[in-house]
C-alpha cells in the first residue's frame, strides 16, 4: 500500500512540475473571419432638399452722385437710399458741391471702384454726358434721378413732371390775377433755376406756354443758379425797375429762401389781404415753403413727390437683375403722384411723378414732404 501512495505522489509532482514550466499563457488562435453581414434590400434614398439660389447678381452696389447739399437733394438721396436698402442693394453717395469738374471726378472715382451702376443728379444735364459715355464703355448702366442726364445713353430717370409744375406755377398766379383785376392781367417776375439744367428747362417751358395763353399778362424771366443769395438780387434789381410788380414765381423753393428777405428789406412783402400785396409761388413744397405759406409771405407752392423718388432702385435692381425696361404706366396705391407715365425720350426712358398744388387750405397735409 505504501508504495502505491508513494508511486501516486510522485506522478502527481511530476505534473506539476510540468505544468510550472511551460509557457505563461497560449496563443489564441486567429480568429475566424466574420461571415459577410447579409445585405439589407435597397431602400431608395429622397435628395435632400435644395437650399434657395442666391438672388441672380448678388448684392448690388450703386454710386450716387449728389449735385449739393440744398435740402430738397438729400431728400433724393435718403428716398433712393430707403428704397435701395429694402432691395438689398449699398449706395455710395458723393457730393459735388454744385462744381461740375469735381462731379466728374468723383465719376471717374466710382466707375474705378467698380460699382453696379450710377445713379446721378447732374450739376449740369450737358457736362454729365461725358461720365456717362465712360461708365457705359465700361459696362456700368446709368440712371438719372430729379434731373436727366442729356445722353441717350442714360438707361431711365425718374423725376417729377416739371412741366407739369411749371403749368401748375402759372395757373395759380392767372387765377390770383384774374380775382385781382376781374381778368388776367399784370406783371409778373419769372425766376429761373440754372437753364443748364432741363429741370429748370422744363419748368420754365411750362410756365411760359401756359402764360402764352394770356397776353396782358407780362413776363420778366431772370436767371439764376438755384442759389437764394442770386435770387435776392434778382428780385431787387426788378422790383427797382417795375415797382407795379404783381407777382413772383420760382423754379424753386430754395431759391426763394432768399427771395422773400429780399423783398421785405426793401418794403415790398405785404401781408396777402393787402391791396399791395405780390403774389408769390414757387416749386418743390420744402419745410420753409410750407411755412411761409402758413405765415402768409408766400401763397403757394408746387409740390414735389421726393419721398417718392426712391422708387427709381426698384427699375435699377430690375435692369442689374437682366429684366428690359419698357414704357407705359407705374401706380402705387395711396400716392398722390400715380399714376406715372414711363416714356421713351431722346435721352432714355423717363418716368414723370405728378405735382399739386399747396397753399393754406391743404398746408397742413402730413403727406407733404415738407412736413415730414
Amino acid at each position: 500500500m505504501k508504495t502505491r501512495f508513494w508511486y501516486l505522489m510522485i506522478v502527481l509532482l511530476v505534473l506539476v512540475a510540468l505544468t510550472a514550466c511551460g509557457p505563461a499563457a497560449t496563443e489564441e488562435a486567429p480568429a475566424e473571419e466574420a461571415a459577410p453581414a447579409e445585405e439589407a434590400p435597397t431602400e431608395e434614398i429622397a435628395p435632400a432638399e435644395e437650399e434657395p439660389a442666391p438672388e441672380e447678381g448678388g448684392v448690388y452696389v450703386v454710386g450716387y452722385l449728389v449735385p449739393n447739399s440744398a435740402e430738397g437733394q438729400i431728400m433724393f438721396m435718403e428716398s433712393f437710399k430707403r428704397y435701395a436698402e429694402e432691395l438689398g442693394i449699398d449706395v455710395i453717395d458723393v457730393n459735388a458741391d454744385n462744381n461740375v469738374e469735381e462731379q466728374d471726378r468723383q465719376c471717374s472715382d466710382l466707375i474705378a471702384q467698380g460699382v453696379s451702376a450710377l445713379v446721378t443728379v447732374p450739376v449740369d444735364s450737358e457736362a454729365i454726358v461725358a461720365c456717362v459715355d465712360r461708365a457705359t464703355e465700361a459696362g456700368i448702366p446709368v440712371f438719372g434721378i430729379d434731373r436727366q442726364p442729356f445722353s441717350a445713353d442714360t438707361v431711365m430717370t425718374v423725376m417729377s413732371n416739371n412741366y407739369q409744375a411749371g403749368q401748375q406755377g402759372a395757373q395759380c398766379v392767372v387765377d390770383r390775377l384774374t380775382e385781382r383785376y376781374g381778368e388776367p392781367t399784370g406783371v409778373v417776375l419769372e425766376i429761373t433755376g440754372d437753364l443748364g439744367t432741363n429741370v429748370a428747362q422744363l419748368r420754365g417751358n411750362g410756365f411760359n406756354e401756359e402764360m402764352a395763353n394770356y397776353p396782358d399778362i407780362e413776363v420778366i424771366t431772370q436767371p439764376t443758379d438755384w442759389l437764394p443769395e442770386t435770387g435776392a438780387d434778382v428780385v431787387q434789381s426788378t422790383l427797382a425797375a417795375e415797382p407795379e410788380l404783381d407777382a413772383v414765381y420760382w423754379h424753386s423753393d430754395f431759391t426763394g429762401a432768399g427771395v422773400i428777405p429780399a423783398m421785405e428789406e426793401i418794403g415790398f412783402l405785404k401781408p396777402l389781404d393787402d391791396e399791395d400785396h405780390i403774389f408769390v409761388c414757387g416749386i418743390d413744397g420744402d419745410p420753409a415753403s410750407l411755412d411761409r405759406i402758413r405765415a402768409g409771405s408766400q401763397d403757394a407752392t408746387v409740390n414735389q413727390p421726393m419721398l417718392d423718388f426712391g422708387v427709381l432702385a426698384e427699375f435699377v435692381k430690375k435692369y442689374l437683375d437682366g429684366e428690359e425696361l419698357s414704357t407705359g404706366t407705374y401706380e402705387q396705391d395711396g400716392a398722390m403722384w400715380s399714376p406715372a407715365e414711363i416714356e421713351d425720350t431722346e435721352y432714355g426712358l423717363t418716368m414723370l411723378l405728378g405735382t399739386w398744388l399747396v397753399t393754406q387750405d391743404n398746408v397742413e397735409d402730413p403727406t407733404l414732404w415738407g412736413n415730414q
